[in-house]
C-alpha cells in the first residue's frame, strides 16, 4: 500500500515524449521495482529536474537494451548485464537480509523451513551470481519458494500477513517500517554473511556526460540506500 502512494507521486510527473538528449529538460529513468518504488519517489520529491520525469520498469538485460536503443537515459541496477556502449558507475553498496513480520510466528526459527515469497523474474547474463531478482543466490542456497510473485509489493503484503518470509535490502525494510503498522524484522542467516552486499550502479550510455543530474542521482541514491 505504501508503495502505491509513492508511485502516485511519480505518475503525476510522468510524460510521454520524444528523447531530447538534454537531462535538464527530460530525465528518463529505467529500473526495476526495488528502486522505482523507494528511490524514484525521493528523486521526484527533491525536484532535481525542472523538466519532465519518465520512469520505465525494466529488469536487468532489458534495461541495458533500452539504454542502447535510446528509450531511457539513466538506469539503476545491482545486476549488471554488460553490453557494448553501456557504462556502469559504481555508486554504493546495499546489505540484504531475510525478513519476516514482527507478528508472525513460524513453527521454527530456522530460515530453511520458512515459506518464501520470491520474484518470478529470473536473471540471465549478469556478472553477479544471482539467479533471482531479489538477489538470492539460488544456485548456492536452496529455499522454500512457496509464493511466486511479480511485484515486490505483493511479497511485502504476504510478509505483513505472516504468510511468508522475504529477502530484501535493509534500506527497503527500514523505509517500509516507517510507513507500516506491521514491522518487518530481520532473521539471522550465517550462510548469507559472505554474500549479503550488492553493489548499486547507475547505468548510462558512454556518450552521456557524468556531471549534472547523474552526480545528483548518485548522491541521492547513496543517501537513500544508506538511510
Amino acid at each position: 500500500k505504501q508503495s502505491r502512494y509513492i508511485l502516485e507521486e511519480i505518475e503525476s510527473r510522468i510524460y510521454k515524449n520524444k528523447p531530447t538528449g538534454d537531462l535538464s529538460k527530460q530525465v528518463r529513468i529505467g529500473s526495476f521495482e526495488l528502486f522505482t518504488t523507494y528511490f524514484v519517489g525521493a528523486f521526484a520529491k527533491q525536484g532535481m529536474t525542472d523538466g519532465k520525469l519518465s520512469v520505465k520498469e525494466l529488469t536487468p538485460g532489458f534495461l541495458e537494451e533500452a539504454l542502447d536503443n535510446g528509450e531511457v537515459d539513466i538506469g539503476i541496477t545491482c545486476f549488471p548485464v554488460p553490453r557494448p556502449r553501456i557504462e556502469y558507475i559504481e555508486v554504493t553498496n546495499i546489505a540484504t537480509s531475510i525478513y519476516r513480520s514482527s507478528v508472525c510466528q513460524f513453527p521454527t526459527e530456522d530460515w530453511r523451513e520458512f515459506p518464501f515469497a520470491v520474484p518470478t523474474t529470473a536473471i540471465s547474463g549478469s556478472t553477479r551470481k544471482a539467479l533471482s531478482l531479489d538477489g538470492w543466490p539460488s544456485d548456492l542456497l536452496p529455499r522454500i519458494c512457496q509464493y511466486e510473485v511479480t511485484l515486490m509489493e505483493t511479497a511485502l503484503e504476504l510478509a505483513r500477513q505472516g504468510l511468508a518470509a522475504v529477502y530484501l535490502p535493509d534500506f527497503v525494510a527500514k523505509l517500509h517500517n516507517k510507513s507500516s503498522s506491521v514491522k518487518l524484522v530481520s532473521v539471522s542467516c550465517s550462510d548469507l554473511s559472505s554474500i549479503k552486499k550488492h553493489t548499486v550502479y547507475l547505468v548510462k550510455r558512454q556518450s552521456t556526460p557524468k556531471g549534472g543530474v547523474i552526480e545528483q542521482l548518485s548522491q541521492l541514491l547513496t543517501d537513500v540506500c544508506q538511510s
